[in-house]
């Protein structure tokens, strides 16, 4: 039978003026909050002290209904789902709710299979780890969440706790804004489920090794709120998350090559253990192979944790928190609870496009400068109609030979754009969390990414594998690339592989013997068509990005050196495998852009010391000869698309004002030879992936318009 808890209204209501990385204990008192008009992440450091002006009334309360654990009232599970229904009202503006479930500290999936919310409701088949539920000013709303425990055998008494975020979808649009007070989370008081038989999974306890060390005097006095009992111990357990270069700070994160190495430090409270789970744009990723760990709070000690993320696949501007959770039977004391740490902006250096969050009214608009052309056309219907949303990371696109479209991320997609209808979709075998690279062959995908069998049993040395998939989307065939080229797994990534544009060739750099090599998938035989290490360039690192360029006769390349950056060309049909003009600079991006007859780098942003000034480089394949660019703004070389037979060349600036917590692209086209510019297109809002179609002179545009997901056809 399924478990409709039946007990008595107990109200409750979400304390979301956090501070800094702690919740405030559970609480079974309702209130009205206070909120400030002004967008959190912009209010200055004064002491949580605001004037009477340019504030309102808001903020939200949430109970549940007809259970009430003050009356020690349990959830028993006998193998059927668990159900829980809570009301949610507004208490004086429009605001989002997320739910989130943790069972003996493991992130506990759930289906909203009741809402009487109206508009923007999940299907009720549909699993999340974080349900949003948007309540009116005034309004109220009811729902009903189901769920099977993740973990937990027979005779167990496990803890649940209910996580509610304020404004959840919220993410700051630009690098230089933090979240303020939204996403502060407050924890319901933990109920308890009663196992009468076991979970269909069970979660294992992952101890790495923890570091402890005295708790510093610093750490003592870096709140009013830390509350030192008579002997100086801190009563209430707190917890950071940064990077080690510097505590108790919330300013953003900024990844370095695509990671970034973080600790997350706990001291305080009882003497307890805590389940850990990092969660980056409110899913959960894995540590060590791991989803969570324990970790252990003892008295009068730090303890910390250092662990390494990669984002490389990630969109640019991410939202990274903590969730530490009480195990065992540390719940029931009223003086242990779960806490989360303070959302923090997380920066993808590597990411190419800045993803917007669904959290402003934006909208859409081109310049008023420009008219579009009668054949500029809104394509979005597509996505809606074949349900195509990627929840996790920026789809990538690409257009065929054939003038069809294709959009892949965790599914694939191929569009007729004369029809406008759906050729094939498959549902892609990957995980969005994991390092990928996607390479567009003739009539082939190829799909670089680590094995995700491997990584689903928690394996700590996996390998990196390449799917190839046919042009109706089937798989044809998946090769271990750290097998056939005697690889260590843990150096090899799939930004410096390639497959060819015949799709029967690999190369991938061993940055290790800093070495190139080739392997023929037909004929079985591989080669090192390069030796960096007795190249004689005594300031050369390592390689960055590899791709195939024209008829595979060229490997093009970008590295990182000593100081800045590098990039240059491999001749495989040279005999002697030469690298053909290799040109130092500050700031190379490792997008590079291959046609049949050139290859095009350009600068992007590497950070103050290593500053753009707006160039593109091309190399033409037939001449071997190398043309400077010169585009008018700096900040224009940062995102660069050229067409297949390198007619046309499309850059991407952000036009946002000063200090604005938005992005606005500004997309110019530019005839390829003479570099005139035929078209100017001004977003207002949004940051567009694009793919042109030659044949058609139309450039397709993928972005976020802060209300949704858009892909619009301009002419030109």
């Amino acid at each position: 039978m399924n478990y409709q808890i039946k007990m008595k209204l107990c109200s409750i209501a979400i304390l979301i003026l956090t501070l800094a990385a702690c919740s405030s204990s559970p609480t079974a008192t309702e209130q009205i909050l206070t909120l400030p008009t002004m967008n959190p992440s912009e209010q200055t450091d004064s002491g949580g002290e605001q004037s009477s002006e340019g504030q309102r009334i808001g903020g939200y309360g949430i109970g549940p209904i007809d259970f009430d654990p003050l009356e020690d009232d349990t959830l028993t599970y006998d193998g059927e789902p668990i159900q829980l229904s809570y009301y949610l009202e507004g208490t004086g503006s429009d605001t989002e709710v997320g739910l989130m479930l943790f069972l003996d500290g493991v992130p506990q999936p759930h289906q909203v299979i009741e809402s009487s919310q109206q508009d923007g409701r999940i299907d009720a088949d549909q699993e999340v780890l974080l349900s949003k539920h948007r309540v009116s000013s005034d309004g109220r709303i009811e729902f009903t969440v189901s769920f099977t425990p993740v973990t937990g055998s027979a005779g167990d008494d496990l803890g649940l706790f209910g996580v509610f975020l304020w404004e959840p979808s919220f993410v700051p649009e630009t690098e230089d804004k933090g979240f303020g007070i939204y996403q502060d989370a407050s924890f319901y008081i933990p109920l308890t489920v009663i196992m009468e038989t076991d979970a269909p999974q069970y979660t294992e306890n992952y101890a790495p090794a923890i570091e402890t060390e005295p708790i510093p005097q610093s750490a003592k006095e870096i709140s009013q709120n830390k509350d030192l009992d008579a002997s100086g111990r801190v009563r209430q357990a707190d917890f950071n998350l940064y990077t080690g270069e510097f505590n108790w700070s919330n300013v953003n994160l900024f990844a370095e090559n695509g990671k970034i190495d973080l600790e997350l430090s706990g001291y305080g409270g009882t003497e307890t253990d805590y389940r850990v789970t990092i969660f980056v744009n409110h899913e959960p990723v894995s540590i060590a192979g791991q989803q969570s760990f324990l970790m252990g709070i003892h008295n009068d000690k730090m303890s910390k944790y250092k662990f390494t993320l990669d984002i490389h696949d990630y969109d640019r501007l991410n939202t990274i928190y903590a969730m530490i959770i009480p195990v065992g039977e540390s719940y029931k004391d009223s003086e242990i609870y779960g806490h989360k740490t303070k959302s923090v902006l997380l920066v993808n250096d590597e990411a190419a496009v800045i993803a917007l969050t669904a959290n402003s009214d934006l909208s859409n608009n081109n310049a008023a400068t420009a008219i579009a052309p009668a054949a500029d056309k809104d394509l979005t219907n597509l996505l809606i109609e074949n349900d195509l949303f990627s929840q996790y990371s920026t789809p990538g696109i690409h257009l065929t030979d054939d003038h069809n479209l294709l959009i892949w991320f965790d599914s694939a997609a191929l569009f007729d754009l004369n029809s406008e209808t759906l050729l094939y979709k498959t549902e892609i075998s990957t995980d969005p969390y994991l390092a990928q690279k996607v390479d567009f062959a003739e009539n082939i995908v190829g799909l670089f990414e680590q094995d995700l069998k491997c990584m689903t049993e928690h394996a700590m040395d996996c390998p990196l594998i390449l799917d190839r998939y046919d042009a109706s989307l089937n798989l044809i065939n998946t090769v271990d690339v750290g097998q056939i080229f005697d690889i260590p797994y843990h150096v090899l990534d799939p930004h410096i592989c390639a497959l060819s544009k015949s799709g029967e060739k690999v190369a991938c750099a061993n940055i290790v013997t800093n070495q190139v090599l080739l392997y023929d998938l037909q004929t079985k035989e591989q080669q090192v068509v390069f030796d960096f290490s007795k190249s004689g360039l005594a300031t050369f690192g390592y390689i960055d990005s590899l791709e195939f360029a024209g008829n595979d006769e060229y490997l093009a390349f970008t590295a990182t050196e000593s100081s800045g950056s590098g990039f240059g060309i491999i001749d495989l049909d040279n005999h002697n495998n030469k690298v053909i003009d290799y040109t130092k600079w500050d700031a190379i991006g490792e997008d590079i852009q291959t046609t049949d007859h050139a290859v095009f780098f350009h600068e992007e942003f590497k950070g103050p010391w290593y500053p753009s000034s707006g160039k593109i480089f091309k190399i033409n394949l037939d001449t071997l000869e190398k043309q400077e660019i010169q585009l008018a703004d700096d900040e224009e070389s940062h995102y660069v698309t050229v067409s297949k037979n390198g007619k046309y060349i499309v850059t991407v600036r952000d036009t946002a004002e000063a200090g604005a917590d938005y992005t606005a692209g500004s997309i110019k086209i530019y005839d390829g030879q003479t570099m005139e510019l035929i078209r100017q297109i001004n977003l207002e809002r949004g940051f567009p992936r694009l793919v042109i179609d030659e044949t058609n002179r139309s450039l397709i545009a993928y972005y976020y318009d802060g209300n949704m997901m858009k892909l619009v056809r301009y002419a030109f």
